[in-house]
């Protein structure tokens, strides 16, 4: 029979996190053409550093444009992403209810306030998440918009 806490329960919640969070990027750079990601973020990017300027400038009906353009954007992401987002959220289910199941009852202290094992297995997933998914934009990046560039060149 399974008995909770494995080792204990900050660490089992963090390495439960930590893996989820780890799976999920997994999941996405699986899924999703990491060129088109890449590139869509970059585009992101350069959008919102053109409203920035054109807003300084005070060029309204410019920045409006662009504000249009980063909505579409945004839709086009969205659609890009269903296919891994579907995935994890089947991957998520048993986790949740794993974590509900054996630690729910299990109050953590952060200090500031106390959450259940439940909201702990969340506040250290998206803390987690979070780390993960900026390490590998920072470390990938460079690879794939410079592939992609080569690639457009060559063609």
């Amino acid at each position: 029979m399974f008995a909770a806490p494995i080792v204990n329960v900050w660490f089992d919640i963090i390495v439960i996190s930590l893996i989820f969070a780890g799976i999920n990027k997994l999941v996405q750079h699986l899924t999703i053409d990491p060129h088109k990601y890449f590139e869509m973020k970059k585009k992101t990017k350069d959008l919102q550093k053109e409203m920035k300027q054109l807003a300084k400038e005070q060029k309204m009906e410019e920045m409006k444009k662009k504000q249009s353009e980063s909505f579409a954007m945004i839709g086009d992401q969205f659609r890009i992403q269903m296919k891994a987002m579907f995935i994890m959220f089947a991957i998520a289910l048993p986790i949740l209810w794993f974590v509900n199941k054996y630690y729910v009852a299990t109050k953590y202290n952060f200090l500031l306030f106390t959450a259940n094992g439940f909201w702990a297995y969340v506040i250290f997933g998206v803390i987690f998440s979070l780390i993960i998914s900026s390490l590998y934009d920072k470390l990938l990046m460079k690879k794939y918009i410079t592939d992609n560039v080569v690639d457009k060149i060559s063609k």
